[in-house]
């Protein structure tokens, strides 16, 4: 098994940008053939200028949230030739719709060639 937590925290001048992402992996016959799971959650500050008809202006932060999960799977088909597959789906607040969630999915199959 390989256990991994990764921590990401991006300062600016304004605000703090936090968010993590944990993943753990099982091997099986060889360290190319695995499965893996990955969660992740974060929360982005963002600046939202408005301004009004009547040339008014305002300025706010507003904390923007976002989760996901990554599933993948990793097979050797031979010694130099691998199959890859990867479904993520995630969740993330946008900033004209605070509260609600827009629902992001996104799959992958790869074949990958090693040439050493």
């Amino acid at each position: 098994y390989w256990l991994s937590l990764r921590p990401y925290i991006t300062p600016d001048s304004a605000s703090t940008s936090v968010s993590a992402s944990a993943t753990i992996r099982r091997y099986f016959s060889s360290p190319e053939h695995y499965f893996s799971v990955r969660v992740g959650a974060g929360y982005s500050p963002e600046l939202l200028n408005t301004q009004t008809t009547t040339g008014s202006s305002s300025k706010a932060f507003y904390g923007l949230k976002s989760q996901s999960v990554n599933i993948g799977y990793q097979r050797p088909l031979s010694k130099r030739w691998f199959v890859n597959g990867n479904v993520t789906v995630g969740r993330q607040e946008p900033l004209l719709a605070i509260g609600e969630y827009t629902v992001n999915t996104a799959a992958s199959l790869s074949v990958k060639y090693r040439y050493r």
